[in-house]
């Protein structure tokens, strides 16, 4: 059985996370209310710069007028239009006993929705946390790895090349374990050998350090190798996040660089550093000579503490304010939008792939409210602001999601304080 076959097959640790309760929040209302303003006038532009490229691309183009199926670049931007448009409201289910209304948000799972990734943030980062807590101390690594600026227009082509680099280094012996074979800039030995057995006469003559001299068996040219007892451990697994932002330095290009957490033993900076800049050169695909000027070598490395996660998750899942206000450059929405599309930026392997995470049961007795024939939601079978049965009314109100307020600790409608609105604003003619 192969070693990755017996991998495979080795029995996955599995972690149970706590139940999910719905406890008040201990937020204060009035700032809750001023970052729900923020964050929807930021969903607001993002809608409008969608909507202005689809008419700047194809005047008077509609969805309808496609398949339901149409996999298109203007389809996929449209859909995720509508579902940021949707996503600014809430649906208002009322408590008939008590009489208030309780405020279940809508999602939309765009990338670039502020709300939505911030509970993504806290998804990821509850499960990959679990996950570090049980690495020995010592041997969490945090490292960042940086990629040659790619200019504007050509963001696509580079997360595709990127996804290749990051395959390359997982298979560099610093990664999967082995022989080294690195060699400083002037082609010394970067682990020399101090072994007797191991070492070879020293050159007498210059012409000398071009033969080959045998030691023990084998033959190896002068100077001398690095140690063959020298192997590295490899690294058991971690998780890397995929980091897109326009570069600040240099207008117009974007600065990709991702964020790896990992499980991994002592690795040297400079070594990390060269292996990096091996996965990164397209001209010889890893296989650079000792003088390659190509590839990306800046990297960034350090021992961290399992509290460190959530900086890790949070790079890869950062709202829309990193692009500035849609309506300055939608193009450059556009393509990040495009580039992060059927692509996964936050990716787990090793001993990280495939842990069990499963969730305890929940004490909490819930009832199901189905609003449509396929669509139902869970709620709280006791009303959440008194000490009763609920008594659920089955025809939600979908309101704006400013209109909602935390009544102590949950989210609610104060129903008359704004009018309830459609599911949806009619697809404009654009």
């Amino acid at each position: 059985m192969t070693r990755s076959a017996a991998a495979a097959r080795a029995p996955r640790p599995r972690i149970v996370l706590p139940a999910r309760r719905r406890v008040p929040s201990g937020q204060d209302p009035e700032r809750h209310a001023e970052r729900s303003g923020r964050r929807d006038r930021m969903k607001g532009s993002l809608v409008d710069g969608l909507a202005g490229w689809l008419h700047v691309t194809r005047p008077g183009w509609m969805r309808a007028d496609h398949d339901r199926a149409c996999r298109c670049d203007r389809c996929f931007i449209d859909g995720a239009r509508q579902r940021m448009a949707r996503c600014r409201r809430v649906r208002a289910f009322q408590e008939q006993t008590c009489g208030r209304w309780l405020a279940v948000p809508i999602a939309c799972r765009v990338p670039v929705c502020p709300d939505c990734e911030s509970a993504r943030q806290a998804r990821l980062t509850e499960r990959y946390e679990a996950i570090a807590a049980a690495i020995p101390p010592g041997r969490l690594t945090y490292a960042v790895l940086t990629e040659i600026s790619p200019l504007k227009g050509e963001l696509r082509a580079a997360m595709s090349r990127h996804g290749v680099h990051l395959r390359r280094l997982l298979r560099h012996p610093i990664a999967r374990g082995g022989r080294c074979a690195m060699r400083t800039r002037s082609g010394d030995p970067f682990h020399p050998c101090t072994h007797p057995e191991h070492a070879a006469p020293p050159p007498r003559r210059a012409g000398l350090a071009a033969r080959s001299v045998s030691i023990v068996g084998w033959s190896c040219p002068l100077p001398r190798p690095n140690c063959p007892d020298y192997r590295h451990v490899g690294i058991k697994g971690g998780v890397w996040s995929t980091e897109l932002i326009p570069g600040t330095r240099t207008p117009g290009t974007w600065h990709p660089h991702t964020n790896v957490l990992m499980d991994a033993p002592f690795i040297v900076q400079a070594e990390l550093s060269q292996a990096w800049a091996r996965a990164t050169c397209d001209v010889h695909a890893g296989r650079c000579p000792i003088d390659c000027p190509g590839g990306a070598r800046v990297v960034w490395l350090q021992r961290v503490k399992a509290s460190r996660v959530r900086e890790v998750v949070k790079y890869a899942t950062k709202p829309a304010d990193l692009l500035g206000p849609a309506g300055d450059d939608p193009d450059q929405l556009i393509e990040f939008l495009l580039a992060r599309r059927r692509r996964r930026l936050i990716v787990s392997w090793g001993s990280w792939f495939g842990v069990q995470v499963d969730r305890a049961t929940s004490t909490e007795e819930t009832v199901s409210v189905w609003i449509s024939d396929w669509t139902r939601i869970p709620l709280p079978k006791r009303c959440p602001w008194g000490d009763h049965d609920a008594n659920w009314r089955n025809l939600p109100e979908v309101v704006p999601r400013t209109a909602a307020r935390l009544v102590r600790g949950i989210l609610a409608w104060v129903a008359g304080a704004i009018g309830p609105g459609p599911l949806l604003e009619p697809s404009p003619v654009v």
